[in-house]
């Protein structure tokens, strides 16, 4: 097996500056070439700059490749190697970080022919010689501290004219602040093997991994110990497990920094994500260490100030065992994928190489293990593969597992479906407002309505034609929220919450994301397997926008006064406090029960009337009205009143309703989607088809296989809020494809409304 040498210093942190060198040894007469060296240490450049806060101007890249072009200096001698190195530290200042990643073989070739090389040579860095990479940095501050990853021994190659090493009882002391992670002991070979399309020094593409998957959190002993639990999976081509493992030298308290110091950034652009036959799983935190022993180097390293941490593996290198204890359940968990062919030696995805190469063969399926914490959320890499969930009880003295595995088994992972993203579109919204009106402009906000379809309603009977993953709550919740914090709306009313989803998803996910939030709970109570749920009324909005006022509940609506805000703080408006009064409501579900639906929203308007009466204050009235348009209730909403001769008024058998005359408000509401037939140009042809021609609502808020329908509404009172744009609706055409809503895009049977608002002010309300 071919092996390579990498070498890696880094330092702590204001000026950030790297040196990374890659050789591949393919113009030399050398046994053992290196085709990935410049792959891999190009990833080390793109890690370094999009997760670390590396400039690229301040990375210097080195490589024997004739014709690069992002070669600095050429070619990569020792002494050029040397010279960036005191250029390095001549120029650093106190807690300037340095960084050093060097990948080739250690020793001297002869330089190809026609080379700028004074010495006649290619001098490389020799392994022996890693623990006097500090002293090259001659003159840099003391304060710096110095880090090193570093491969520890490598054979000799053809042409070795005097491989650097060090003199036996001539060991160079290192300063207390560095840190030396060697990615095989003295007596080990380092190892490639073929990744997804490309060769990868097995160290290396590891290293990465765990960077990238971990989010830099990883300890340094954290680190080196994950490395050496992967390695310790992976076999040579004659299927015996490799003897490389890496160890740590530093100090007990620089053992628990985080290499680099932590990541600071996150890469551009977002990851895929993928989902399994159980839905998402949540976002992992590092996992507990297996037990860590002292290298027989400790006592000699500690009289330097720096200790040794070797890893020691628990257990049959070659079995797939769980030494790994989990807080204190005592819980060993492993997370397992199928290739989707069982001589496959690697995952070919079409996407980033996969962590860990080695599989494990079990009959004629090989699994891959990719994960040891209590959960784990698929990877672009895992696309096409079923994934294993393992668990079993570890001995919390011996740290052995005890008794039968439990495992469970998902289907194959498919991509995150990717629904096209719904558009605000502008629109004229002040045309049913008589211009000779003065108004005030007081900024603008927007509010979203959205019934998320509760778990307790989402049933498979219903709901058939939805995948069971899709339809599954797991899967949903992350989809909803995703879909919800991409709308970024200032004021959110959500419906069909359960009480537990409130509390302990919808409240705290959307705090992270700076809203607070008042819920509402139903009067019925549904009976469900893990006891008594509810589901009700939830309105979050921003803290940065809004402060709460009060809160009002009527029998199936929340009702919030907000004061707004200017920069995080309360303003004064001419003397006058700026409020804003949001309904958010879901009316009784049952079609037959016209007269209770309409009794409803009567009683929710006329309680809005008494707010109005308070107070000169602008209103939302939003939610999910179970009414069509054209409906008693929709027609009370929007017109202000009921005809007497309207059918939904014959089904009354509790005479709720009558006098008729009394099904009227005062409120000048408007629904705020009618304000696309109120926009003229060619341009919103397209949204005006979406309309029905006759209430100017929407064609549909709600489509499953046997409803297609408005139900959905936001009305606002138009003498003191004028609409500036609506999120687009959606055609029935593209939701079809799915057969319905839900669908693995859209994970309610509802679409969201989105408007924004001006608010503005009026002579008087009348």
């Amino acid at each position: 097996m071919p092996k390579k040498f990498a070498l890696v210093i880094a330092v702590d942190c204001c000026n950030k500056r790297a040196l990374l060198i890659a050789l591949e040894y393919k113009d030399h007469e050398i046994e053992n070439s290196l085709p990935h060296a410049i792959h891999q240490m190009y990833k080390v450049r793109k890690i370094l700059t999009t997760r670390y806060g590396f400039h690229k101007k301040d990375v210097v890249v080195m490589t024997d490749k004739k014709g690069e072009k992002n070669n600095s200096h050429y070619p990569p001698t020792a002494d050029n190697i040397k010279k960036n190195l005191k250029k390095m530290g001549y120029e650093s200042r106190p807690g300037d970080k340095l960084f050093l990643y060097f990948i080739g073989h250690g020793g001297r070739e002869e330089a190809p022919q026609g080379s700028p090389n004074d010495t006649g040579f290619v001098e490389f860095i020799s392994t022996a010689n890693s623990t006097r990479i500090c002293g090259l940095m001659e003159g840099s501050h003391e304060c710096i501290g110095r880090s090193v990853i570093t491969d520890d021994k490598k054979k000799s190659s053809k042409n070795d004219k005097g491989k650097c090493t060090k003199e036996k009882g001539n060991k160079e002391k290192q300063t207390p602040s560095s840190i030396f992670l060697a990615s095989c002991q003295s007596d080990e070979d380092c190892y490639y093997g073929h990744v997804n399309g490309h060769d990868v020094s097995y160290f290396t593409h590891t290293l990465l991994e765990l960077l990238y998957l971990s989010e830099g959190q990883m300890s340094l002993m954290e680190l080196v110990t994950e490395i050496n639990r992967k390695l310790s999976r992976i076999t040579d081509a004659v299927g015996n497990v490799i003897q490389q493992r890496a160890g740590l030298y530093c100090s007990p308290a620089q053992s628990e920094e985080k290499f680099l110091g932590g990541m600071i950034g996150k890469q551009k652009g977002g990851r895929v994500e993928t989902y399994g036959d159980h839905g998402k799983a949540s976002t992992s935190s590092t996992q507990t260490l297996s037990s860590m022993v002292l290298n027989s180097d400790t006592q000699e390293d500690a009289k330097s100030g720096v200790e040794k941490f070797q890893v020691k593996i628990l257990g049959d290198s070659s079995a797939q065992i769980t030494e790994d204890v989990l807080s204190s359940s005592n819980v060993g968990i492993t997370y397992s994928k199928l290739s989707g062919s069982a001589s496959s030696a690697s995952l070919t995805n079409g996407h980033a190489a996969p962590m860990y190469p080695a599989g494990i063969r079990n009959g004629n399926e090989t699994w891959f293990e990719v994960g040891r914490s209590k959960t784990y959320t698929p990877t672009a890499d895992d696309i096409g593969h079923v994934l294993k969930f393992e668990c079993s009880v570890v001995d919390a003295v011996t740290k052995s597992p005890v008794g039968q595995a439990s495992t469970l088994q998902t289907n194959r992972v498919i991509p995150a479906p990717s629904p096209i993203p719904r558009r605000i579109i502008r629109v004229d919204g002040m045309g049913h407002l008589e211009l000779d009106r003065r108004m005030t402009s007081s900024g603008t906000f927007t509010a979203l309505s959205y019934n998320v379809l509760s778990e307790t309603c989402a049933s498979n009977d219903l709901y058939s034609y939805c995948p069971p993953w899709a339809l599954s709550w797991p899967y949903r919740r992350q989809n909803l929220l995703r879909e919800i914090i991409d709308y970024a709306a200032d004021i959110i009313c959500l419906q069909e919450v359960q009480n537990d989803h409130y509390d302990e998803f919808f409240a705290p996910e959307l705090d992270k994301h700076g809203y607070h939030s008042l819920f509402k709970r139903k009067t019925t109570e549904v009976i469900v397997s893990s006891g008594n749920t509810i589901d009700g009324c939830a309105t979050f909005f921003r803290r940065d926008k809004f402060s709460h006022v009060k809160k009002y509940e009527d029998n199936v609506a929340l009702i919030v006064v907000l004061e707004t805000k200017v920069n995080n703080q309360l303003v004064d408006n001419l003397g006058k406090r700026q409020l804003l009064c949001v309904a958010n409501t879901h009316v009784h579900v049952q079609q037959d029960l016209k007269d209770v639906k309409l009794w409803q929203v009567h009683t929710l308007l006329k309680g809005l009337e008494k707010i109005a009466t308070s107070a000169d204050i602008p209103m939302l009235v939003c939610g999910d009205f179970n009414s069509v348009p054209g409906s008693a209730p929709h027609a009370l909403l929007a017109m202000g009143k009921v005809d007497p001769s309207h059918p939904d008024l014959t089904v009354d058998p509790l005479n709720i309703l009558r006098p008729h005359s009394k099904l009227v408000h005062q409120l000048p509401l408007v629904s705020a989607y009618s304000s696309f037939a109120r926009t003229a140009g060619l341009a919103f042809e397209q949204h005006k088809r979406r309309l029905d021609g006759g209430t100017k609502e929407p064609l549909f808020t709600s489509v499953t296989r046997d409803f297609v329908g408005t139900l959905d509404y936001i009305f606002y009172t138009a003498d003191s809020l004028v609409v500036e744009s609506l999120l687009e609706l959606l055609d029935e055409e593209s939701l079809r494809k799915d057969t319905a809503l839900p669908s693995p895009g859209w994970s309610s049977d509802h679409i969201a409304l989105l408007a924004e608002f001006r608010c503005c002010k009026n002579k008087s309300r009348h």
